[in-house]
């Protein structure tokens, strides 16, 4: 799944967890303005399997997406 972070009604953050608390092995993609940032400082929320910064391209969203479907796929330990 990919969603951003701010939302009206619902924060990113917000609908991890009520994602997570439904199906825990979904991977998921925080897409954000702020995203950039969030990596600059290594903020990565909690049930977030990769954040990305918009703009964002195509090529990075694909890389994106293969990262976090790769990182799902691993028996966890």
């Amino acid at each position: 799944m990919i969603t951003d972070l701010a939302m009206p009604g619902m924060t990113g953050e917000q609908l991890t967890s009520a994602i997570k608390a439904l199906s825990p092995a979904t991977p998921i993609i925080l897409l954000s303005g702020f995203g950039h940032l969030m990596q600059a400082q290594d903020v990565q929320p909690s049930g977030v399997a990769l954040v990305l910064g918009k703009p964002v391209n195509g090529v990075t969203l694909r890389a994106g997406i293969r990262s976090a479907l790769d990182a799902a796929e691993r028996p966890s330990c």
